[in-house]
Protein backbone atom coordinates (compact mmCIF):
# COMPACT_ATOMS: atom_id res chain seq x y z
CA UNK A 1 0.00 0.00 0.00
CA UNK A 2 1.18 3.77 -0.85
CA UNK A 3 0.19 5.79 1.75
CA UNK A 4 -0.57 9.59 1.08
CA UNK A 5 -0.52 12.70 3.40
CA UNK A 6 -2.40 15.49 2.62
CA UNK A 7 -2.75 18.71 4.81
CA UNK A 8 -4.09 22.14 4.91
CA UNK A 9 -1.44 23.14 7.46
CA UNK A 10 -4.09 22.46 10.26
CA UNK A 11 -4.78 18.96 12.54
CA UNK A 12 -8.28 18.65 11.34
CA UNK A 13 -7.54 19.09 7.33
CA UNK A 14 -4.97 16.69 7.62
CA UNK A 15 -5.46 13.51 6.66
CA UNK A 16 -3.22 9.80 5.67
CA UNK A 17 -4.99 7.87 2.98
CA UNK A 18 -4.30 5.32 0.49
CA UNK A 19 -3.01 6.76 -2.66
CA UNK A 20 -4.35 4.23 -5.09
CA UNK A 21 -8.13 4.04 -3.39
CA UNK A 22 -8.58 7.21 -1.31
CA UNK A 23 -9.52 5.92 1.65
CA UNK A 24 -8.25 7.52 5.11
CA UNK A 25 -6.02 5.13 7.22
CA UNK A 26 -7.34 3.94 10.15
CA UNK A 27 -5.93 4.47 13.31
CA UNK A 28 -3.71 7.34 13.12
CA UNK A 29 -3.34 8.79 16.25
CA UNK A 30 0.08 10.61 15.67
CA UNK A 31 1.75 11.68 12.17
CA UNK A 32 5.08 13.22 12.11
CA UNK A 33 6.81 14.93 8.85
CA UNK A 34 10.32 16.41 9.27
CA UNK A 35 12.75 17.53 6.87
CA UNK A 36 15.78 19.07 7.44
CA UNK A 37 18.04 21.09 4.80
CA UNK A 38 21.21 19.04 6.45
CA UNK A 39 19.59 15.69 5.73
CA UNK A 40 19.21 13.83 2.34
CA UNK A 41 16.06 12.44 3.16
CA UNK A 42 12.52 13.29 5.18
CA UNK A 43 11.24 11.15 7.27
CA UNK A 44 7.79 10.65 8.14
CA UNK A 45 6.38 8.56 11.62
CA UNK A 46 3.16 7.20 11.97
CA UNK A 47 1.94 6.15 15.78
CA UNK A 48 -1.30 3.93 14.31
CA UNK A 49 -3.24 2.53 16.85
CA UNK A 50 -5.67 -0.66 16.77
CA UNK A 51 -3.42 -2.29 13.96
CA UNK A 52 -4.10 -5.95 13.84
CA UNK A 53 -1.42 -7.93 12.92
CA UNK A 54 0.62 -10.74 13.00
CA UNK A 55 4.21 -11.42 13.73
CA UNK A 56 7.11 -14.02 13.65
CA UNK A 57 10.68 -13.25 14.39
CA UNK A 58 13.65 -14.69 14.57
CA UNK A 59 15.35 -13.36 18.13
CA UNK A 60 18.79 -13.37 19.40
CA UNK A 61 19.41 -12.76 23.03
CA UNK A 62 22.93 -11.39 23.37
CA UNK A 63 24.78 -9.82 26.20
CA UNK A 64 26.17 -6.34 25.03
CA UNK A 65 28.76 -5.10 27.92
CA UNK A 66 27.78 -1.77 27.13
CA UNK A 67 24.31 -1.65 26.29
CA UNK A 68 22.93 -1.03 29.00
CA UNK A 69 23.82 1.89 31.70
CA UNK A 70 24.76 -0.76 34.82
CA UNK A 71 27.84 -1.64 36.04
CA UNK A 72 28.26 -5.24 37.02
CA UNK A 73 28.25 -4.33 40.40
CA UNK A 74 25.07 -2.53 40.53
CA UNK A 75 23.33 -6.00 39.35
CA UNK A 76 25.54 -7.44 42.22
CA UNK A 77 26.54 -10.22 39.71
CA UNK A 78 29.74 -11.26 38.98
CA UNK A 79 30.98 -11.79 35.46
CA UNK A 80 30.63 -15.58 35.16
CA UNK A 81 27.08 -15.37 36.76
CA UNK A 82 25.61 -13.20 34.07
CA UNK A 83 27.30 -15.69 31.33
CA UNK A 84 26.16 -18.69 32.67
CA UNK A 85 22.49 -16.98 33.27
CA UNK A 86 22.70 -16.28 29.80
CA UNK A 87 24.07 -19.42 28.51
CA UNK A 88 26.96 -17.97 27.36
Amino acid sequence: MKLKIISDGTTEGTAVVDAVTGEPLQGVQILTFMCSPDEEQTEAILHLSGVACELLVDAKLDLVADAVPYDVQDLRLSVEELLQFFDK
